[in-house]
């Protein structure tokens, strides 16, 4: 199981130099902030193969305001890119570029991998990836 097409890699580095901008604070009052800037990189990749390379999850409890809990799960999904499935399989530890995205609504009664694979396809740049 893997995804194959066409993709566009993002990536940012930063500038080394900084830009004000305001904010609101969680109590209504405006202030003035430093932040660092960004170069946003567009890289296209054509015929690449898309592969899972890890599954995490992590489980907790939230507490509600009447006292009560919910058991929350995030699952992360660790996926590399490469020339060609033969590529992967000679040298998984070298990628085009590896990224991790997270399973939304994670269902517990569905193929995990599946889910996996429908969430890369949701992240900016991948949406045109075909299973494969």
């Amino acid at each position: 199981m893997a995804l194959i097409g066409n993709c566009i890699y993002h990536t940012y580095t930063p500038t080394g130099e900084t830009e004000e901008v305001e904010i609101t604070n969680p109590n209504g009052n405006v202030e003035t902030i430093e932040k660092p800037t960004y170069n946003h990189i567009e890289t296209s990749y054509e015929d690449v193969y898309v592969a899972i390379f890890k599954i995490d999850t992590q489980h907790h409890y939230l507490e509600q305001e009447d006292g009560s809990y919910i058991k929350n799960n995030v699952v992360f999904v660790d996926f590399g890119a490469y020339e060609s499935k033969d590529a992967r399989h000679s040298n998984p530890n070298e990628p085009l570029f590896q990224e991790t995205t997270v399973i939304e609504n994670y269902e517990f009664d569905e193929n995990t991998y599946s889910q996996g694979y429908d969430s890369i396809k949701l992240v900016s740049g991948m949406e045109n990836l075909l299973n494969d």
